[in-house]
């Protein structure tokens, strides 16, 4: 299986928010894969800065 975050997950890790850590964990500890999908993705690289490319 796996676990599939979304945009907000992929915001938080950018700015290196600590509240996905036991999920991050619990995802290594179960040999699990993590997601992003090509939305996600893509909406992430909109939202982004030109000083943060």
């Amino acid at each position: 299986m796996g676990y599939l975050f979304d945009t907000n997950a992929a915001i938080a890790l950018h700015r290196l928010d600590t509240s996905l850590d036991k999920v991050i964990q619990q995802a290594e500890k179960d040999k699990e894969n993590i997601f992003f999908s090509v939305i996600t993705q893509s909406e992430f690289i909109a939202g982004l800065s030109t000083e943060t490319d």
